[in-house]
């Protein structure tokens, strides 16, 4: 497949959402151009710089399949909502990327949440990461294949320009439509996101997906800010190292996307009433 089978849609002041959901529906993935400004991605870059530094990269995990999926020469940072102001007040708390979610999400499960959200710096040399789709976290909807809900939506925002030749995320579109028996592990298959920093891939939990080789000399980072539905245990703690003082930082929305809310599943009640939560409205 050709670049060209990738949709771009440019994000201005006012946005028709109905583009966006067909082609996510349709190839499983679409690139959201300008999502962010050039001073967000900077101030966002800028919060993070220090605590990146002192990542590490690769994984200790001694499992060869995990191994391969972290690289030797990538970082991840995470716990994001507690190091970046920016990201609480920009990124978590984005309209556009509410509004897509509250359309994907709520008609099926109810409510939805964040599943983690972590930096992704993939270094010169680093291989391309095995190919495959976020929503096998969960074996239920791997058990189900491509009928199942979307349990997760995966917004990769791009800090630094994503080329084929640097590591850009590569997709196999239309995969969220193929049966899950049917082998989806071919890099020649797949397709680069070229993207500008401050663009965003949004891709479908059930779109078979991974980040590309670095051939470069410089790094390529990335911001992974996965959303899912809410009675679905996300990847971070969130509400064990979000504390009430950065709590306070945030809107009633960003707070329940760490779970600081009570879950609302499509037929639930929310019997969560705590003091501090978040009320459905």
């Amino acid at each position: 497949m050709s670049e060209q089978s990738l949709q771009k849609i440019q994000i201005g002041p006012s946005v028709d959402l109905d583009p966006i959901i067909k082609s996510l529906q349709q190839d499983g993935a679409v690139i959201l151009q300008s999502l962010f400004s050039s001073q967000q991605v900077n101030s966002f870059l800028e919060d993070t710089k220090e605590p990146l530094a002192c990542v590490r990269q690769g994984t200790e995990y001694s499992d060869e399949k995990l191994r391969l999926f972290y690289g030797s020469k990538t970082k991840r940072l995470s716990d994001l909502t507690s190091v970046s102001p920016t990201f609480r007040k920009d990124f978590l708390d984005h309209d556009l990327i509410h509004r897509v979610c509250e359309t994907i999400f709520v008609p099926q499960c109810g409510t939805y949440w964040l599943g983690g959200a972590e930096i992704v710096e993939v270094g010169p040399g680093e291989k391309d990461q095995p190919l495959h789709r976020d929503q096998d976290e969960w074996p239920i909807f791997k058990l189900i294949g491509p009928s199942a809900p979307e349990a997760c939506l995966n917004f990769l925002v791009a800090l630094s320009d994503f080329t084929e030749q640097n590591g850009a995320t590569r997709i196999i579109p239309g995969s969220n439509k193929l049966d899950y028996s049917v082998a989806c592990n071919g890099a020649g298959e797949s397709i680069p996101a070229v993207m500008n920093a401050g663009d965003c891939l949004l891709l479908s939990g059930k779109t078979v997906h991974g980040a590309g080789a670095n051939h470069t000399n410089y790094q390529r980072l990335g911001l992974v800010l996965a959303m899912q539905c809410s009675y679905l245990t996300p990847e971070e703690a969130f509400p064990l190292h979000v504390g009430s003082k950065t709590a306070e930082t945030m809107s009633p929305r960003a707070r329940s996307m760490v779970g600081l809310s009570s879950h609302f599943a499509k037929d639930g009640t929310g019997l969560w009433q705590g003091v501090n939560c978040t009320v459905r409205n």
